[in-house]
């Protein structure tokens, strides 16, 4: 099992519950050294970091 959701993937989101599909994931640079992954949905217009969704 990889370490973040792959492209197409059905994860929850934990806020709400709700099954949504990865649209495409990155690896984006927050300063100091830290990676954090981010995922855009095709449910939502905005992007979300891998802590806020979940396996199904």
């Amino acid at each position: 099992m990889s370490e973040h959701f792959e492209d197409e993937e059905k994860v929850r989101l934990k806020e709400t519950g709700e099954t949504v599909t990865i649209k495409e994931w990155s690896l984006t640079r927050m300063g100091n050294g830290i990676k954090r992954y981010t995922y855009t949905l095709k449910e939502r217009a905005s992007f979300y970091y891998h802590s806020e969704l979940e396996r199904i």
